[in-house]
């Protein structure tokens, strides 16, 4: 990036419409700095690797900060599950927005593991969801990796916002492609 020549693989990238090309928005500092030394080994600590991510809808006329930003890592670390919805506190470390047991408690699947791979903020208690694997038998059925859920955590629901053959169908007419999409991350 121009302004950015080094771009570590801990920093996130964010593309604004009125600049013309992305900029790190989330850099390794900013995670040390929030993050600090949580599990005591004496370093600065990042997450496992991030899967998803979303900024809370904007209020007007602020900006988003980095406290806005909520994310789901690509496997447990900390005391987190690869299935908890994060962000970072404003007094440092991480906080638990929503977490994998409730989401799990929800859909009760009867096999496969919750792990989030995509995630879309509507507004602070509706989420846009995909899971990193197919779940069978929940109370909406089958979920396959590439279907999207909206989630309401406070009243725990869950239903079928797209089926991963929608999603096929968008990509197929936005790209004039055939090629399977596989599971959905963001």
């Amino acid at each position: 990036l121009p302004q950015d020549s080094i771009c570590r693989n801990e920093e996130l990238l964010r593309r604004d419409l009125q600049d013309s090309w992305p900029r790190v928005a989330v850099t390794q500092q900013s995670w040390m700095s929030f993050l600090g030394d949580m599990d005591g080994d004496g370093l600065f600590d990042f997450p496992a690797g991030i899967d998803a991510v979303s900024l809370l809808p904007p209020v007007a006329p602020a900006e988003p900060s980095l406290v806005d930003l909520w994310f789901s890592s690509d496997r447990d670390f900390l005391g987190f599950k690869d299935g908890d919805i994060l962000r970072l506190s404003p007094i440092g470390g991480v906080e638990l927005v929503y977490s994998e047991v409730s989401l799990h408690a929800t859909l009760q699947p009867t096999s496969g593991s919750i792990d989030i791979d995509a995630l879309y903020v509507l507004e602070p208690k509706v989420l846009l969801i995909s899971l990193a694997n197919n779940l069978t038998a929940t109370n909406l059925g089958d979920i396959k990796d590439g279907d999207i859920l909206e989630w309401n955590p406070s009243a725990q629901t869950v239903t079928i916002f797209a089926r991963e053959a929608d999603v096929q169908n968008w990509v197929d007419t936005a790209t004039g492609g055939s090629s399977a999409i596989g599971d959905l991350k963001s």
